[in-house]
This record gives C-alpha cells, structure tokens and sequence, in this order.
C-alpha cells in the first residue's frame, strides 16, 4: 500500500493544457470531413522530412546553427550521446520540452560542438526537468525527471544504454515489498508507517539536485518540502549500505532539515541559518519577518545544486529562486553525515559576477 500526502490532493494539475491527443470539437469536425473525403483504400504513405539550413547571418556574423532552435528556459548536461568516450552536450529546454543534442568534436581542453539533432529521437518525453547522471557507473548517462502524469508530481529514472554505438533509455522499475499499489515507475520512500509507502512530492517549479551528498558512493536527492517548501529533505539512497553497490535506487527520507537552514523568500537570496548543529533554523528568524512577503509557507520555485567548493568532503548548496535574479551559495560547516550550512554569499559567485539572470539554474564546468 502507499499513502499520498494530503498535500498531493489539494495541488493543481501543473498545467492547465487539455489532455494530450484532445483535438477540441472543431477539431474532431474537421477529421470526420476528411475521413469521408479520403479513398476507401488509399495506399499507405510515409512522408519523410529533411532537414533544411541556410546561412544567417545577425551583426556581420553568420550563425553556426540558425535553425537548431531558440533556448528560453535550457537545462544543460553533458553526456556520451555516441559512445565515443567523450562527453557530448545535451540541452533541455522546459519551456516546450525541447531535447537538442550536440556532438562534441573538439580536443582535450577544447571542445566544439556539432548539432546532431539524431540522438534527440532516443530520449523519453520530458517535462519540468532533465539531470543526467550515471547512477550504476556504466558509462550510460541515466535519467532523473518529473513524472509525465500531469495529475503527479514524482520523480521518474530511465535508464541508459547503448544500442548502435547510440545513447538509449529505458524505463527504470524500482522495487517495493509489500506495495501492490504503488506504480514502479516513481520513487516512493518507507513511511513511518510499516507497510506504508510515501511518494517523494517534488514541485513542478523546483529542480532537485542528484548527487553523492555523504560520499558513500550512490547517489542521492536534496529537495525542497513539496508541501510548503522553505526546509530541504534528504532522500537518501541505501543501496550501498544495503549492499546493492551503486547500480540500486533504494531511497528513504531520514532528514526534513538537510543543512539545518531555511529558505524564507524574504529577502532576495538570503536565508535563515542555524546558530549551532542542535537546532533547524525557524522560518520566523531573521532575515525579514513572517509577514514581510506571504508567512512563513512561500516557496514559489527553486533550483538546487551541491559541489565540493572547499574540497573537505561535504557538499556545499547553491541555490537559483525564481522570486529573484541572484544566486545564493552556502558553505557547509557541518560534515557529510551532519550538513550544516554555517555562511552564504548572497550574490554568488561575488568574486566573479557578470550578471544574473531569472530563475537562475546553476552548471559546473567538467574537469579535465
């Protein structure tokens, strides 16, 4: 059995489009003329499209690629798209669920980027977010995204695998015991409830971040509380400790306070920390006060990504709102078992800012 957070019940669908393959009436009216119009028995036809490019060329310089399309909302991430050993980059753009894929035909430090819109065609239909990641270390990025369900908003993986020397995906089934109604498509957490399970809520307006926040080598999933935001929860994953290796999904929430702080909305990228390790910061501490901007339930949108900035282990978290134009980085005090979030740079990065753009999603450049 699982239970859906009452919270699940009271949310909108997240977005108000008619479901897919509704034509409308006049829709249908127009089909039925046509269907009436056609021959009884007309030879099946399969019209192919190539694809066409012209020069363009904007302020004396000609475009390398004027018809790949326009980027209103992308996601970047980098993945082996060929099998070639090199990463290629792959853009999502939310705002029409767009897939765009490059090849990268550069050298060591050097990249160049190809248009192969050809890989795209192997990629699911996505919406609302796109993180690629190798969870079973085999060299195929997978995927983590929102559910395709418009009446849900859990988290889906598909998994990925080469076919042709091509980057293909699969569906990922997770496992849960006991659970004849819970869909294995999405991810559910334990309940505290035995024989219970939870779905993880994720807003539709939020990217989470897919990382190893403790080190042990699978990986895990920082995100805002669905309900009411303002808290981040910690799923983490179990597959190692249960002894699965990294190449297992086996989440459960033990922390609704990672990083012991809070995002308030108050005041633009600053958040609420913890004085000490013993205590989750209040959403009525300082900065702002509970009736600055909406009481202490505001989370209109966020986006969530950790690295190692120190190099001591733990994860520092860099947060992009969708209230403000600024990003927010706080450094981790704490230790990978015990996060706690001891100072932040509210016009991150401050050492070398060059501008700031809405709903800010943050991407860290690959090492060579």
């Amino acid at each position: 059995m699982h239970v859906r957070p009452f919270f699940s019940l009271l949310t909108p669908h997240r977005h108000t489009r008619p479901p897919r393959g509704y034509a409308g009436p006049l829709g249908y009216f127009l089909l039925a003329i046509l269907n009436a119009l056609a021959p009884v028995a007309a030879p099946a036809q399969t019209q192919m499209f190539q694809r066409l490019s012209y020069p363009v060329v904007q302020n004396g310089k000609t475009l390398e690629y004027p018809f790949a399309g326009g980027l209103n909302a992308p996601q970047f991430s980098d993945a082996d798209l060929n099998n070639d050993q090199i990463p290629d980059l792959v853009i999502f753009d939310r705002a029409g669920d767009v897939i765009l894929t490059f090849l990268n035909e550069g050298t060591p430090k050097e990249s160049s980027y190809r248009f192969a819109p050809e890989y795209a065609c192997n990629f699911p239909p996505l919406t609302d977010y796109m993180l690629l990641r190798d969870y079973n270390n085999d060299g195929a990025a997978d995927i983590f995204c929102a559910s395709l369900d418009l009446s849900t908003q859990e988290v889906q993986v598909f998994k990925g695998y080469y076919e042709n020397q091509a980057l293909n995906f699969s569906p990922f089934l997770f496992t849960y015991p006991g659970c004849s109604s819970c869909d294995r498509r999405w991810l559910y957490y334990p309940s505290a409830i035995p024989g219970f399970w939870n779905n993880l809520f994720i807003a539709d307006t939020d990217i989470p971040a897919v990382d190893d926040i403790d080190g042990d080598g699978d990986l895990d999933i920082l995100t805002f509380d669905g309900a009411a935001g303002g808290h981040m929860w910690y799923a983490k994953n179990m597959s190692v400790e249960r002894g699965f290796g990294p190449d297992s999904l086996q989440f459960v929430v033990n922390d609704r306070c990672w990083g012991l702080f809070y995002e308030s909305g108050l005041v633009a990228c600053e958040n609420n920390l913890s004085p000490g390790l013993d205590s989750c910061a209040s959403p009525f501490s300082s900065p702002g006060s509970a009736d600055d901007r909406g009481g202490n339930k505001r989370h209109p949108g966020s986006t969530v990504m950790t690295y190692d900035q120190d190099g001591d282990g733990d994860k520092e978290v860099v947060l992009g709102d969708i209230s403000f134009n600024c990003l927010n980085m706080m450094t981790n005090g704490g230790a990978p078992a015990l996060a706690w979030m001891t100072a932040q740079d509210v016009a991150f990065p401050s050492y070398d800012t060059r501008g700031h753009h809405y709903f800010s999603r943050r991407f860290l450049p690959r090492p060579e």
